[in-house]
Parts: structure tokens; sequence; C-alpha cells
């Protein structure tokens, strides 16, 4: 009963480590996630390091420090769940060695006393004697078989060793393999930490430098939100322009609808009258409120699909500055707003759109160059920062196709896109949109 009572104990304590296991991301899962994690952090090394002698370290750089940092601490997070995932291993791997080394020392006392019992009664029963002094031939062969049973036993209490010899030496592998696997995560935490502490005081020494030049960012920031302020207006003007047509054909097709029904309706009551029916009075049919945008058309519902899955506007890059409203990083309440994401990418790079559609505008806009701007049924996408373009309005455009290369700075040494994702008049985050 003790025995019992102690596997019950430790099969509950197996199975509430299965199910916290079920609950967590499997090991794959981590591993897939922090090596993604590790690629992003990689490109912003690679970013940093050509433009760490710059003499104009922007606010793009110390952006991208805070990103890197962001992302190392996420690493730093996953691996602490991985460190977690191998001691929950580890415990199941305990747990199932102590119940195998228990089940092999009992199969073993079991094959001991079917040994020494057979050795005790050696003399007693010789096996010849005692089939042939058999008083039937029934009974001979029922003691034959009694022999093979005993043998059988035997070899099959031999055969339960041999294999739980080697699931138990299976087990104690994994249990090794996993303690070392521990180990080493462990020691890719504690890198990873020192790595935080050293992006953490480059951030603060750029963060240091940036300080000296506030007229130089209040300045930029300034010329940054008029530019964003026209680029704003613009992709407003021009979905407002697609609503009100979208709302003028509906009305005409309403008119049309109408006009037709009235044509059938006077129609029908000439020909009642020349029949001699009494015409009926029919009830007058109910106004509807007309659609803020043109019908969902399929385009509008496989741009919806790909949600997370488009391509990226240009073949490299690495997002230096996210979606939304932010505190600006050196100069005190001041908060800066971003409608899209901004992407560095090499010189001279060719911008694709992420999806098919159609041209609606290419506009100059002061400090973001040219803006294309593509509908895809009610969603559109925004590309500034063109130095030229190759497509003009009313072309329609295939996924991946080039709309024309980005522009470089060369004063302050950066090549940046600018990317939205609109829907109607709502803004969206593009990172939301773009495949990693």
């Amino acid at each position: 009963m003790k025995r019992i009572y102690i596997y019950i104990i430790i099969f509950i304590g197996i199975s509430i480590t299965f199910v916290s296991l079920a609950q967590q991301p499997s090991k794959s899962d981590l591993e897939k996630q922090k090596k993604q994690r590790q690629k992003e952090i990689k490109e912003i090394n690679d970013y940093i390091a050509k433009n760490k002698n710059s003499q104009y370290q922007s606010l793009y750089f110390l952006q991208s420090l805070t990103r890197q940092i962001y992302s190392r601490q996420a690493v730093i997070s996953n691996l602490g769940n991985q460190v977690s995932y191998l001691e929950n291993e580890l415990i199941t791997i305990e747990d199932s060695v102590e119940i195998l080394g228990q089940n092999l020392k009992q199969q073993k006392s079991k094959l001991a006393k079917m040994v020494i019992g057979a050795y005790k009664n050696r003399d007693h029963y010789n096996k010849l004697v005692y089939i042939f002094s058999a008083e039937s031939f029934n009974q001979a062969v029922n003691r034959i078989k009694y022999y093979k049973s005993l043998a059988e036993q035997r070899k099959t209490q031999l055969n339960k060793i041999k294999e739980t010899k080697l699931i138990l030496s299976d087990k104690q592998k994994r249990l090794t393999y996993t303690k070392t696997d521990k180990e080493l995560t462990i020691g890719e935490k504690e890198n990873e930490k020192q790595a935080l502490q050293t992006d953490k005081a480059g951030q603060a020494d750029v963060l240091q430098q940036l300080k000296g030049k506030e007229k130089d960012l209040q300045r930029q920031l300034s010329d940054r939100k008029k530019s964003m302020a026209q680029l704003n207006k613009a992709i407003n003007d021009i979905i407002r322009k697609e609503i009100e047509e979208a709302k003028r054909k509906q009305r005409e097709a309403e008119a049309e609808e109408r006009r037709k029904k009235e044509e059938e309706k006077r129609k029908k009551l000439e020909q009642q009258k020349k029949d001699g029916i009494e015409p009926k009075k029919e009830d007058e049919p109910k106004k509807t409120d007309l659609p803020t945008h043109a019908t969902i058309d399929p385009l509008t519902t496989s741009f919806a699909a790909n949600r997370n899955s488009l391509p990226w506007p240009v073949s490299k890059g690495l997002i230096v500055s996210s979606f939304g409203v932010h505190s600006h990083p050196s100069l005190k309440n001041i908060v800066v707003e971003n409608n899209g994401v901004d992407i560095s990418t090499t010189a001279g790079s060719s911008i694709h759109a992420v999806y098919k559609g159609t041209v609606k505008a290419v506009v100059k806009i002061p400090g973001l160059q040219q803006m294309v701007m593509i509908s895809h049924g009610n969603y559109y996408t925004v590309y500034c920062h063109l130095e030229n373009v190759t497509v003009k309005v009313g072309d329609n455009v295939n996924a991946r196709q080039s709309l024309g290369s980005v522009y470089t700075d060369v004063d302050e040494g950066q090549t940046i896109l600018h990317f939205e994702v609109w829907k109607d008049t709502m803004k969206l985050n593009p990172e939301n949109w773009l495949g990693n």
C-alpha cells in the first residue's frame, strides 16, 4: 500500500508537470521566437555599426538603439522561459527515471525468486521423472505445458528487464542532455544580460550627445511635423474624394434603379387602365443610407486576408521608427507621432508595391520628397521619400512591382523610406501587416 501511495503521488506530480508544459509554448516555438529576435538584433547591429562613426547621429540612430534594447530584453525573457521549460522537463524525466528504477528493481526481484524456486525444487521435480510418472497421457501433456509456462515466464521477465534497462538508459541520457542544455541556456541568458548593459550604456552616450543639439532637434521636429501634416492632409483629401466619388456613383446607381422601377410602375398602371382594373395603392419604398465607401470588392477582402504576410516595400530594411505616439527620446515633455513606420535601407534601393492596386496619387511634399499612394479597395498604402517615381496616377500595379527608388539624405547619411497603411480614413500599424 505504501508503494502504491508513492506511485500515485509521483503520477500526480508528472500529470501536473505535463499540464504546465502544455500551457507553455513548445521548446521549438521558443527557439524560433528567439532566432527571430536575434536576427533583428543583428540587423540593428549592422545599422549601428554603419552609422556609428557618422558626425551626425540622428534620432533614428537613438531609436535603433532603443529598439535593440527592446529586442534584447525579449531574448532574455525568451531564454528565461526556455530555462523554465527545461526545469519542468527535468522534473518529468527525473520522475520517470525513479519509476523505471523501481520497476526494474521489482522485475529483478521477481526473476530472482523464480530462479531460486527452480533451484530449490531441482531434485524433487526432475522433469523427465515427473513427466513419465504421469498417470495418463493428458496429465503428461499438462506437465509438459507447465514446464513450458515456467520457461516462458522467466523469458518474459528477462525481456521486461532488458526493455526497462533500455528505456532507463535512454531517460538517463536525456536527463544528462537536458541538464547540459539548461546550463548552456542559463549561460546564454547571462551573456545577453551583459550585452543589454552595453546597449544601455551606448544609448546613454548617444542621448548625452543629442542633448547638446536641442536647437537642431527642435528645428527637425518642427520641420517633420509640417511635412507630416501636409502628408496627412493630402492622404485624407484623396480618400475623401474617393468616398465622395463612391457616394456619387451609388446615388447615380440608386437613381437609375428608381427610374427603372418608376417606368415599370407607369407601364403597369397603363396596362391596368386598358384592362379596366382598379390600380392598388403601393407602399413607398424605404430610404436607405448611402455607404461611406464603395461596396466591398474582392480586392479589399484579399488585401485584408494578407494581414501579417505582405511583402516588405524594400528588399532589405530595418524599422528605425515605429508606429504610434512616443515620448521624444531626448526632448522632455515632447511626444512624436508617427502615422506609419520609417524603414532604413541601402542607398539606391528600389521601392516595391506591397500588394496589387491602383495608383491614386504621386505628390511632391517638402521634406518627404515624392509620395506614391496606392488603393487596394478600401485599403491604401503610402510610400514616401522616393527620389524618382516610375508609375503615374491611374496605373494598375502588381505586388512587388517597382514604384521608383528611395531618396538618400547626403547630409545625414540616411536612406529612409516612410511607409503607411490606411483603411478608409483610419491609420493602421504597418508592422501588423508586413510579414517577418
